[in-house]
């Protein structure tokens, strides 16, 4: 079994209709069940409009809320 390290990070007011961290984890193992890695890291951040909105003008200069970002991690060694 792999193990599964998850930074889940709840920046909203309302949680209603947000899965918990187990169910989270339940599905990134789903995923993952083929990735060749004894471990896995992930970081989940769910957020309300305004940051939203503010990430997507910093990122993509646009004014409107997107309904996910994804961005890639690289080890640097050293």
């Amino acid at each position: 079994m792999k193990k599964i390290v998850l930074n889940l990070q709840l920046a909203c007011n309302n949680l209603n209709g947000i899965p918990n961290k187990s169910t989270f984890t339940r599905w990134i193992r789903c995923i993952f069940s083929s990735y060749h890695r004894k471990c896995i890291e992930l970081s989940i951040r769910i957020v309300d409009e305004m940051e939203s909105r503010s990430l997507n003008m910093y990122f993509l200069k646009k004014k409107i809320p997107l309904m996910f970002y994804h961005f890639h991690f690289i080890l640097l060694s050293g």
